[in-house]
């Protein structure tokens, strides 16, 4: 499923240094469980359970040895801290960008909705690769430093000023129905700068150039919802979903899945997936909301025996990458 898009912010980032498995108690000896230490967040530890599940236990409500464990630990993952695993804001997230760019002429929109022939455009998709554009779950700001023709002219950027806040220039282009944002490459972001092309003469761009933020990173956490085909109507009650905060409410009619979620959380994908590993591809699906609460519809022909998987990251960080292609033909549609 294509990646989430909205404005990025800044999260904090917590500590990636991983001890083994041991033995936790609550203050109270009543609950125990074994799980490794993944990291610690505002007065919070991060255990790993044997199952792979990810809990946030606050340190107040840990016994004192488990405490005592804690603070020696942070103390330690300076000196200790494994070649190659870094937090993620100590990563050097821009080393390993590639851009890839292609462009094409299209018929254009008709920007002033009564003339009868649309105003050429020319398209510049421009993909990401890397690390950081790999593991990207939302994008916002977006600066165009350069766009040029092959003759070195600077092309006009349209769609309403486009390049302060994609948040923003969402709604409007959504409002004129056009589908701004293609699919993305597997491994990596993809976003569309058009220009005006009245005369049609432009045949190449010989640079665009820029910068756009990533939310990436984080510690990823997965919640799956068991086969559901045989689901109906009701809140989702998980440990997972009261640990982020999350109410989630799951709303079948006929051949349409809807999930109700209010909270706050950074939400990297939903995807569905069978008994054998494979994403199921729903044969239409919608997402709105504002804020803390969202919605996502999905329709099938047939409502899949299959299971609904929620993947959520907990602290990524928001990495400024840039982008360069030189040189860039243009196909005709």
């Amino acid at each position: 499923m294509s990646k989430l898009l909205c404005l990025c912010v800044v999260l904090l980032t917590s500590s990636s240094l991983h001890a083994q498995e041991r033995n936790w108690s609550d203050s109270t000896g009543s609950y125990k469980v074994v799980a490794e230490l993944v990291g610690v967040k505002n007065d919070s530890a991060i255990l790993r359970k044997t199952d792979g599940e990810q809990v946030v236990v606050p340190l107040k409500r840990l016994s004192k040895d488990d405490q005592q464990f804690v603070t020696k630990w942070q103390k330690d993952q300076s000196t200790k801290q494994p070649a190659g695993e870094k937090d993620s804001k100590d990563v050097d997230w821009t080393a390993d960008v590639k851009t890839k760019a292609t462009a094409k002429r299209e018929p254009g929109f008709d920007y002033d909705f009564n003339s009868k022939d649309p105003m050429p455009e020319v398209v510049v998709s421009v993909d990401l690769m890397g690390n950081a554009a790999a593991s990207a779950i939302q994008f916002g700001k977006l600066k165009i430093d350069s766009c040029q023709d092959g003759k070195g002219n600077d092309l006009k950027i349209e769609v309403e000023k486009f390049g302060v806040d994609i948040s923003k220039e969402m709604d409007k282009i959504q409002k004129r129905g056009e589908d701004f944002f293609p699919s993305h490459p597997e491994n990596g972001i993809r976003f569309k700068i058009k220009s005006l092309d009245k005369s049609g003469s432009v045949k190449k761009i010989s640079l665009v150039a820029g910068q756009i933020d990533v939310l990436t990173g984080g510690i990823e956490k997965t919640e799956t919802i068991k086969d559901v085909s045989k689901h109906e109507k009701g809140p989702i009650d998980s440990d997972l979903l009261k640990e982020l905060g999350i109410k989630c409410e799951f709303d079948r009619t006929g051949q349409e899945v809807k999930l109700k979620m209010v909270g706050e959380a950074t939400l990297a994908a939903i995807k569905f997936v069978d008994s054998k590993g494979k994403t199921v591809e729903p044969d239409g699906w919608s997402a709105g909301g504002w804020k803390e609460s969202w919605e996502y519809t999905y329709n099938f022909e047939k409502i899949p025996a299959a299971d609904l998987v929620m993947e959520f990251r907990i602290d990524p960080v928001t990495v400024t990458l840039p982008f360069e292609a030189k040189n860039v033909k243009i196909k005709s549609r």
